[in-house]
């Protein structure tokens, strides 16, 4: 309003020519069309940005593109730096029992939409490197392997049929072999595959893991084990974060990936950490209690700060949908905040009552 406030006095102010010289009024004339533009310009209504709306934000097209977003397999929990050009992809999801390999009562589900939230990421938004947690490798000979979609960052994947939920279900489902989301990524992608775990700290994870299985009546054992072990996985959580930067560098000099983005998986158990230390700026982590050797504080900051990476989190709806696991991995609140978000920002997109609304024709 004030714009066009502003706008009409000019009008006004110069609207005599008897008072004026023709020069004079030539340039008032073309003063007052430039004042009516640029109010024009900043009293168009804007859509809100969709950095808090719960959708993906990526550099392929100019605006997040909402409508092809697949929402019934995932939902945004968290963003930071959003408009930065290099970005992670954060998926966090649900892996088999670390100790048996057999699938809980949701792993499947989850499994199978990390996968189309991955693969949608890959032909929507060009994805061409995978950062997994853990270590394991796809074989060569693969009887799927010709049928695999080469990756490009102008049209995202080449076309190709997305792949079948219930051939998914039925691959994730087996408990006979070891296969994931990523590894089928690779598999139907042509996408490149690095490792971001520190092997002397997986390994101590996993002999803690062990060793509390085996404590038995011990309970005071146990609670120093448990401490250890807590210690160990956020050390752990915070290698693989503070390694990403650097491999994405690597592949992007080498011309392997055509732009520093990147597809992270990790189990949603890890999310609450790496969101703490983004919300804080920094890395944090305490020594265990009744400290033993080579277990001291660790304070850092975020590589991925320092190199300005934006991040997106997502969540399966499996695991978004299941209260008890939300709580029990404390996502609960950043979730309600996140979801409270978006219905603010929505609201705020509508035009409330007796607002005039601009129409192009």
């Amino acid at each position: 309003m004030g714009c066009t406030v502003s706008a009409r006095r000019a009008s006004n102010k110069y609207r005599s020519p008897v008072l004026m010289p023709r020069h004079k009024r030539n340039m008032s004339f073309l003063l007052m069309l430039c004042i009516i533009s640029i109010c024009s310009h900043f009293a168009a209504p804007r859509s809100v940005s969709a950095g808090t709306a719960g959708v993906f934000s990526g550099r392929k097209q100019s605006s997040p593109d909402t409508a092809s977003f697949p929402r019934e397999y995932g939902e945004v929990i968290y963003r930071y730096n959003e408009k930065s050009p290099n970005h992670i992809y954060i998926i966090g999801t649900s892996h088999r029992d670390s100790l048996t390999l057999k699938n809980g009562y949701n792993t499947v589900r989850a499994q199978v939409e990390a996968y189309k939230i991955g693969e949608w990421l890959i032909r929507n938004k060009g994805l061409e490197l995978l950062l997994p947690e853990g270590f394991f490798s796809v074989g060569n000979k693969n009887p799927e392997k010709e049928n695999a979609v080469k990756v490009s960052y102008a049209g995202g994947a080449e076309n190709k049929a997305q792949t079948d939920t219930g051939i998914l279900e039925k691959r994730l489902g087996d408990n006979t072999v070891y296969v994931n989301a990523e590894m089928l990524l690779k598999e139907n992608y042509l996408i490149k595959l690095r490792q971001v775990e520190d092997r002397k700290l997986y390994d101590a994870v996993g002999h803690d893991i062990f060793g509390l299985e085996k404590c038995g009546n011990d309970t005071s054992g146990c609670f120093f084990l448990r401490s250890e072990l807590e210690y160990l996985q956020e050390r752990r959580t915070a290698a693989m974060l503070q390694a990403i930067p650097d491999k994405v560098d690597y592949e992007f000099l080498q011309g392997n990936i055509q732009r520093r983005d990147a597809l992270f998986t990790i189990g949603m158990s890890h999310l609450y950490e790496i969101i703490k230390y983004l919300r804080e700026n920094k890395i944090t982590i305490y020594s265990p209690l009744f400290n033993t050797a080579g277990k001291e504080d660790y304070i850092a900051e975020l590589n991925l700060l320092k190199k300005n990476y934006g991040i997106t989190i997502i969540l399966p709806k499996a695991l978004a949908d299941d209260d008890d696991v939300l709580k029990r991995t404390r996502l609960n609140k950043i979730i309600e905040e996140s979801r409270k978000q978006s219905t603010l920002v929505s609201s705020a997109a509508l035009p409330h009552s007796g607002e005039a609304v601009l129409v192009k024709h």
